[in-house]
């Protein structure tokens, strides 16, 4: 009965490190969070970009509704996403901000393709962050705010 007793007691000391080594790390950080809707969007896989976003940002439409208007509106605007840079950001517990520059062109704002110096902020939800909106950095006493140094210093008025 003793050896019965230790085996089921070891047992569920195993199955739960294993549960918690399992979900307790797999959410993404709100850095990887920010990566993956940037890549997802860079490359049309408006989509999976739906996956990072809270329903606040997707405006309560279903994946396929907010897909296909953020499809319209990139060949509409014939926006492309060249490069972009993530920054550490900073996170509690609830909330997130994470920098990012951005170079991308579009018909209606930037036809250059000039850097746009971005700031992404992310809420906590359903165990996993979610980009909840963004905001765009004008000026360089904004960008000092929020970039380090150097990137602030480098920043194009």
């Amino acid at each position: 009965m003793f050896k019965t007793f230790r085996s089921r007691g070891l047992a569920a000391v195993v199955l739960s490190f294993a549960m918690t080594s399992c979900f307790s790390g797999s959410a993404l950080s709100p850095e990887e969070t920010v990566r993956g809707y940037l890549t997802a969007f860079q490359s049309g896989d408006f989509e999976k970009a739906y996956s990072f976003v809270s329903k606040g940002m997707a405006r309560d439409k279903t994946k396929e509704e907010w897909a296909t208007e953020q499809r319209n509106m990139v060949l509409k605007a014939e926006a492309q996403i060249i490069e972009f840079t993530i920054y550490p950001g900073v996170t509690g517990e609830e909330y997130a901000s994470v920098p990012n520059v951005l170079r991308a062109k579009d018909k209606l704002f930037n036809q250059t393709g000039a850097l746009e110096y971005e700031v992404y902020e992310l809420i906590f939800t359903e165990e996993k962050w979610a980009i909840d909106h963004s905001r765009l950095l004008i000026g360089k006493e904004a960008i000092a705010e929020v970039f380090p140094a150097d990137v602030a210093e480098s920043a194009q008025e």
